[in-house]
């Protein structure tokens, strides 16, 4: 419980010091240099290539409702917003949360949802016709979050519905590299403790919060969702982009 709760408030810290960089972390774009156009024009050719990865391979669903998950200022969600009925992004920072309100202010068939729970109780089952999860499950806590989240995804994801999602296949971090930013993150915590404001430690001490890094092999991905439906990647060097459609039977 005490990890989870220093977890949402590394999320809290992100979203006050640099909420576009924290959900898109470009080099050159840290310390607020994301133009809010810039960053939507990152997610609308981000839905725009998902969808129509989609249409190439014949993959069909409905396109009633969607969620974000892990949905940040609502780059992605405002996206969304624009393709489907309705789009819920659910997020566990707050302010992250605030952000996507106001920055998504007349967009009507979008809702925002603060969940800082280790589910997705908030949904019933069979809910959603598409989930995507881009830049957010390798940011979990641990590979058991990574587990429940997935699980929870296939119970509320409609039979035929598609969940893309993205994970890292090996790590991200050295376990030095690892080490050292979990130790600028506790000294970050201690020096804003001591009354240095957070801003001063984020720009001129160059210190922040540390950032999960989570990763899944492949065969361990396949393991969670094929028996759940029907999947396939599309690889980058890195990092993939999964495509999982629940099966019509699994509902």
């Amino acid at each position: 419980m005490k990890r989870r709760i220093a977890y949402q408030q590394d999320w809290e810290e992100y979203a006050h010091l640099d909420p576009e960089w924290a959900v898109l972390t470009e080099k050159n774009k840290r310390y607020g240099k994301w133009g809010k156009d810039e960053f939507d024009r990152t997610g609308k050719s981000d839905i725009e290539n998902i969808l129509l990865e989609l249409e190439m391979r014949r993959i069909s669903f409905f396109r009633g409702y969607a969620l974000d998950f892990g949905c940040g200022t609502g780059r992605l969600t405002r996206a969304l917003a624009g393709k489907f009925s309705k789009v819920f992004g659910v997020d566990i920072s707050q302010k992250m949360i605030d952000i996507a309100n106001n920055e998504s202010q007349g967009i009507d068939n979008i809702v925002f949802i603060l969940n800082k729970e280790n589910n997705l109780e908030i949904f019933i089952d069979n809910n959603f016709d598409f989930v995507l999860s881009l830049l957010t499950l390798q940011h979990l806590p641990d590979r058991k979050a990574i587990y429940s989240f997935m699980k929870e995804i296939i119970r509320i994801l409609k039979p035929g519905g598609i969940f893309c999602f993205q994970l890292p296949t090996k790590p991200t971090y050295r376990p030095f590299k690892s080490v050292l930013l979990k130790s600028r993150g506790w000294l970050y915590y201690l020096l804003t403790t001591i009354g240095i404001p957070r801003r001063i430690c984020y720009e001129k001490i160059k210190i922040s919060p540390y950032m999960h890094m989570q990763y899944l092999e492949g065969d361990e991905v396949m393991r969670i969702l094929s028996c759940h439906g029907d999947i396939f990647v599309s690889d980058s060097p890195y990092t993939t982009l999964y495509f999982f459609q629940k099966s019509f039977q699994d509902g």
